[in-house]
């Protein structure tokens, strides 16, 4: 794969000037793009999923000439690796530790997991922890902007830490109650702010669940008192529906991704989600 991607990419060079970065996904372009709002481009589309993205020729010419290539795990959108990049970042390796990791269900069922969640960036506080590692991979490849980027990184910080604050305020009337979600994209989110997941739909994506998972899951919505079931717009919502009906809760959409008017930079993104769930849970 990589050597029919990098003979592609020299079959058709692209004549647009290359950011200084690529990110795969939105959220890990909206990390970076904070200390360096000027250059990041982003792979994955909105509405589209990294967990069964498909890798063509121009994504390769996407990341030649690129300073670094930012992805989020292994386990998400490894698939960056095939990419013919000079410098690779894996954003989970940047967090300091493992105790604030959550497991991954992906690896329990077939999927290509190395046993932690990779969906880090929901929880704003374990996304501070990294961000003088993103600053530092930045400045090995760029040492002319120090001062600029390590500035915009010192913001950011404060922006999650005020951020981490704003959203325990408005999730605090509603700590401690329950919900059903559609893939294991919120977890650290839950846990930051004391929202109990009963339960996922599809704990790995593409496992959509049998009737009698529909029933477990049900049974487990009652005993925790299950407010809504929670969908995704990246999967598909038909599961979704049929628990919210069997359960007779509401059926609210969360976004993991963004990427779209609304929801396309950091603090939008969580500040939307945090919305959606308090409505969901009140």
């Amino acid at each position: 794969m990589l050597l029919a991607l990098a003979a592609l990419t020299g079959c058709a060079p692209s004549h647009d000037a290359p950011m200084p970065y690529v990110a795969t996904i939105a959220p890990v372009r909206m990390i970076v793009a904070e200390i360096a709002p000027e250059g990041v481009a982003e792979i994955v589309p909105p509405g589209a999923s990294p967990h069964a993205f498909e890798l063509r020729p121009s994504h390769a010419r996407q990341v030649e000439g690129a300073q670094i290539l930012f992805f989020a795990a292994k386990n998400l959108d490894g698939w960056a690796t095939q990419l013919p990049a000079r410098h690779r970042v894996e954003m989970m390796t940047l967090i300091p530790g493992s105790e604030e990791l959550l497991e991954d269900d992906h690896a329990h069922h077939g999927h290509d997991g190395h046993g932690v969640n990779p969906h880090f960036w929901s929880d704003p506080v374990l996304v501070s922890t990294m961000i003088p590692r993103v600053l530092d991979a930045m400045l090995r490849s760029d040492t002319t902007r120090r001062q600029e980027l390590e500035a915009r990184a010192a913001q950011f910080v404060e922006l999650l830490q005020a951020l981490d604050q704003e959203l325990k305020e408005l999730l605090a009337p509603v700590s401690g109650r329950a919900v059903i979600v559609m893939h294991p994209s919120w977890d650290y989110f839950c846990r930051r702010y004391e929202i109990r997941v009963a339960g996922a739909l599809e704990p790995a994506p593409g496992h959509e669940p049998s009737p009698r998972e529909l029933e477990e899951l049900a049974a487990a919505a009652r005993k925790h008192d299950v407010r809504a079931v929670l969908t995704e717009p990246q999967l598909p919502r038909a599961p979704a529906v049929v628990l919210a009906e069997m359960l007779g809760v509401g059926l609210h959409e969360i976004d993991p991704l963004g990427g779209v008017a609304g929801r396309d930079r950091y603090a939008e993104l969580l500040r939307y989600n945090a919305a959606v769930l308090r409505k969901a849970l009140q």
